[in-house]
This record gives structure tokens, C-alpha cells and sequence, in this order.
């Protein structure tokens, strides 16, 4: 809305420019008398005045468009002295921006004081014509020039986001978020005194002032309820009149103010409500309004305390919750339960899976120790020293656990020669029926063994030329669970004929027999292996 200086003679005014019902000029008492002189009725106060009654007027704008400077200009020009006729017949502009009438007046020429002069009684005329310069346009009814509301006759004067702002003889368009600052109110003036030779009682006053104490006062109409501004708009009382304006949010159309729905021009960013004489901007969940109170930034739910019971991570509108190596997230979207590594398979761990929150572990059995993270290594007390074997004892190492064994063996005939290494003397009879010697040995297997596979070797330390030698199994192999299977002349292979599954333990004489037939000699030998079969695979 545009702001305007108003100066009515002698009485010097501020005013907004109304934006409600048309905007209203003063006239004298005198004035109407002669009105009602000329056949016209005398208008009601708050109507405009007659032209020969209104006294010049200065607009004064912030800003003017350049149709109104122009306007004026142009208007100027035309105008010359004397009667006030340009050449082609026409009236000259006034001071007041308006052409003056189609008939001259003579007007003796006075000094003009606006701190003590009067709006004074026109010349009667007979007849009356007013030409308007650009901005104005001539009311009939009312007989004098009334600005136009360029606001809301032309069909949408600003463009885009400009929003129009009529003022005296034109509009502007400015910035939908200017605003339009009142200019400041000219200093305090003495009110007028009354002329010498009119009293009190005759009120000479201008309209809308009223005689105290030999001072014209301004008449505050907004107070007294004496305007006649709609119930939808708000009166302001100016000097020597009033303006009805809308309120901020509305607009005026016709005689009453209506709601401007803001959300049609789209200031916010995501949704708009309107509500009456404003708007308000509001977000999609996740965002919120920022500090201009239409754009809409994201929220940081992380940071505010989001439910996710481990990890946060902000996204974009919203957030998403994770769960740490080892969880899940639940149903909900927030929760995180522990995944049971254990039952997605049987062979994590070698040995035993335990489930633990968020991971899992693998454990071995006793005996034997974790190695790495999954596989089960046997642990040899004999090397660690963590055996109970006594000194006349050997340390056997088997999977998962260990043996002692006396380190003399040797049963009757038989004579130790050597630690594991038994010899019956040739020089005994006993002897002549029995192995020549008698070796021990000890190994350990794991359970469930591919079936056929090389368990153990022997081999001979001596060789005699022409001698033939033999393997078999002397003793011990009950259910046939192993075989021999000869290499060559002087070694054989001891196989695996059946799974075996521990613990158990096996003692099998291996014989190797000997035979000399271009000596006629024969002799034989026993390797007596002890077998510790584990209980696991491993």
C-alpha cells in the first residue's frame, strides 16, 4: 500500500492511503450553502467535496511509478496564466494534480499562510466541468475527481511474486515481502484560530474539524462511530477525515474485505494452510521449518533421541536404524536381537559352537586347544610337561590326553637290551619258539579314519643276502580291522581295513619273518604297536 502526504489548505495532514472505500476529500461549511444554491443537495460528511471547494493538494510517495510522473508532467506542460486555458482550450493543472474547471473565477490574490488559512467559499458558477489528469477519474455523481484503484481494475497488474500497492494516481508494484513504512507525521502545528469575524457558534471550520475554544480540532471519527467503513475493515482517523483499510491478509473487493488465500502463490515448501488474514507453512514428517518459516529443513532425528536401541543413521527426511556385526534388526525397525550364528551350520566349529550376543565362539575339548578361531589342536603333555608320569615312566602323547608306560617291558624270557627294545638270549631253549626280538612302539589315530588308509610302516634294520622276508599280523587284531600290505623285500604297510571309532585302543604284534633257504636259517622279529584310537575326528 502506497503512502501519501495530504496538505489540505492551511491544514497540513498525513495520511495512508486507504485501501478501503474511496478515498475522501473536505469541504467547507460555505461550500454546501452554495450547493444547495446551485440545485445540488448538500453532501454528507464523509462524501468528497467539489472541486471548487477542495483546496490544492501535494502528493507525496516514497516512490512514484513512472505513469504518474509522467502524468504530472505532461499535465504541467498544458498548463499556462491567466485564465488556466492551455492553447487548444483546455483547463491547466492545478497545484493540486487535478484540471480545474471548464470556467474561469475571479479570485482576488491573497497571501497564503497554511498555518492560519481556510478551505473559503468558491464563486458561484452556473455550471461545472473537471477534466482528471491520469490516476483520477471524474465521479458524476459526486462531481469531483476520485483516484483509481489500479489495483483491482486492471487484471493482475504485477506479474509473478509482485504485489500491487495503490497510492494517489497510480500503483507500484513492489516485492510480495516489502513493506510499506507510513512516512513520519509532519511536526506539531498550532491549530488554526478561528478567522477575526466569525464567531464560534458559525463554525467556519473545514470539514471533519470542529470549533474549541476559537481552534478548528480534528473530529476523530473511528471513535465516535461516525464513518461509515465496513465491519470487515478497520477504520483509522487522519486529520480532517478517516481511510478504511483491510486488514493485512485481505483484500478488498467491492465493499468488503476478503481473505487472500496466500497458498495459491506457493511461499512454502512443502504445505500450506491458509488461514484467515495469514498463512502457515508446515513440513512432512522428518523436516521442520527453517528460520524464514516457509522452507523446510531435515531433521536430525539421530541427534534428538531417535529409538534405535544401537545405531543411528541420519538419511534425508527421516533415519534409519542398524544393529552392530552380530545382531539383527527386529520387526519394528528399531530393536536389534542377537543372530544365532550356531544354527546356521554344523561346521563353524570343529569341535562345539556357543552362541554369545552378538557373536559366537568355538571351544575344543579337554586335551586339546583353539587354534586360530574354529579348528581344535591336540595338546601334547608329554612336551608341555603338564603329565603325571613317574621316572621310570615314558610320556605317550594320544589325541586328547597322554599314557605312561614303564620303560622296562620286557616279560620273561625276554632281556632289555635298550629302552623299548626287548631281546630273548638264543642260548635259552624258551627262546628257540619266540620272535628273536621284540620292539615297542605307540601311535595315536583319530576316529572315524578314511577306510584303506596307510596307518602305520615297517621296515627292517637288517639285511642278509638271500633272505626272503614276510609281514603279517601276529596278534591282536580281533575284528580284522587292519591288513598288511607288503611294499617290497624289506618294508609293508599297515591299513586301516574298517572305520574305527574311539576311544579305543589297540595292540598289534607286526611279525616280520625271515627266511634263509640257502642257509636253512629262519628268524623273526615282532614290532608290538599300541594304538590309541581318540574320540573325536580330530
Amino acid at each position: 500500500m502506497g503512502v501519501s502526504h495530504t496538505f489540505i489548505i492551511g491544514v497540513p495532514t498525513s495520511t495512508l492511503t486507504p485501501t478501503g472505500p474511496e478515498k475522501r476529500s473536505r469541504r467547507a461549511p460555505e461550500a454546501s450553502a452554495e450547493a444547495q444554491r446551485n440545485g445540488h443537495p448538500e453532501r454528507k460528511r464523509g462524501e468528497p467535496e467539489s472541486p471548487h471547494a477542495e483546496a490544492a493538494t501535494a502528493l507525496s510517495l516514497r516512490k512514484w511509478t513512472d505513469d504518474t510522473r509522467g502524468a504530472t508532467r505532461r499535465a504541467n506542460e498544458r498548463s499556462e496564466d491567466g485564465d488556466g486555458r492551455d492553447k487548444r482550450g483546455r483547463r491547466g493543472l492545478g497545484t493540486d494534480g487535478r484540471l480545474l474547471a471548464s470556467k474561469s473565477i475571479n479570485c482576488p490574490r491573497q497571501d497564503w499562510n497554511p498555518a492560519t488559512s481556510f478551505i473559503l467559499p468558491a464563486p458561484e458558477e452556473n455550471d461545472t466541468y473537471m477534466e482528471c489528469t491520469d490516476g483520477y477519474q471524474w465521479d458524476l455523481q459526486t462531481e469531483h475527481c476520485k483516484d483509481v484503484n489500479e489495483c483491482e481494475t486492471i487484471p493482475e497488474a504485477c506479474k509473478g511474486e509482485m504485489k500491487c500497492f495503490n497510492h494517489y494516481g497510480g500503483y507500484l508494484c513492489l516485492p510480495r515481502s516489502a513493506s510499506v513504512i507510513p512516512a513520519p507525521d509532519p511536526p506539531n502545528q498550532p491549530e488554526s484560530n478561528l478567522p477575526d469575524d466569525v464567531t464560534e457558534p458559525y463554525n467556519s471550520c473545514p470539514l471533519g474539524y470542529e470549533a474549541q475554544g476559537g481552534r478548528c480540532v480534528d473530529i476523530d471519527e473511528c471513535e465516535h462511530d461516525q464513518h461509515n467503513c465496513q465491519p470487515s475493515q478497520q477504520c483509522f482517523n487522519t486529520q480532517g477525515g478517516f481511510v478504511c483499510q483491510c486488514p493485512e491478509g485481505y483484500r478488498k473487493i467491492g465493499t468488503e474485505c476478503i481473505d487472500i488465500d496466500e497458498c495459491r502463490y506457493r511461499y512454502c515448501q512443502h504445505r500450506c494452510v491458509n488461514v484467515p488474514g495469514s498463512f502457515a507453512c508446515q513440513c512432512e514428517p522428518g523436516f521442520q521449518l527453517a528460520g524464514n518459516n516457509r522452507s523446510c529443513i531435515d531433521v536430525n532425528e539421530c541427534e534428538m533421541g531417535a529409538p534405535c536401541q544401537q545405531r543411528c543413521t541420519n538419511t534425508y527426511g527421516t533415519f534409519l536404524c542398524r544393529c552392530e556385526q552380530g545382531y539383527e534388526l527386529g520387526s519394528n525397525g528399531f530393536s536389534c536381537k542377537d543372530i544365532d550364528e550356531c544354527g546356521f551350520s554344523n561346521f563353524l566349529c570343529q569341535f562345539q559352537c556357543v552362541n554369545e550376543p552378538g557373536k559366537f565362539s568355538c571351544v575344543c575339548p579337554e586335551g586339546y586347544q583353539l587354534q586360530r578361531t574354529r579348528l581344535c589342536q591336540d595338546v601334547n603333555e608329554c612336551e608341555t610337561g603338564t603329565h603325571e608320569c613317574t621316572e621310570g615312566q615314558t610320556c605317550v602323547n594320544t589325541n586328547g590326553g597322554h599314557r605312561c608306560v614303564d620303560n622296562d617291558r620286557c616279560q620273561a624270557p625276554y632281556v632289555q637290551v635298550s629302552n623299548n627294545r626287548c631281546v630273548c638270549p638264543v642260548t635259552k631253549p624258551a627262546c628257540r619258539e619266540l620272535p628273536l626280538s621284540v620292539v615297542h612302539r605307540y601311535m595315536s589315530m583319530t576316529s572315524d579314519r578314511t577306510v584303506h588308509s596307510d596307518i602305520f610302516q615297517i621296515q627292517t634294520t637288517s639285511i642278509y643276502p638271500g633272505a626272503h622276508n614276510a609281514f603279517r599280523i601276529r596278534s591282536g587284531d580281533h575284528n580284522g580291522d587292519f591288513y598288511i600290505r607288503q611294499i617290497n623285500n624289506i618294508s609293508a604297510m599297515l591299513v586301516l581295513a574298517q572305520s574305527v571309532t574311539g576311544p579305543k585302543e589297540y595292540v598289534l604284534d607286526l611279525e616280520m619273518v625271515s627266511i634263509n633257504p640257502i642257509m636253512s636259517y629262519q628268524t623273526s622279529s615282532v614290532l608290538r604297536l599300541s594304538i590309541y584310537v581318540g574320540p573325536y575326528t580330530f
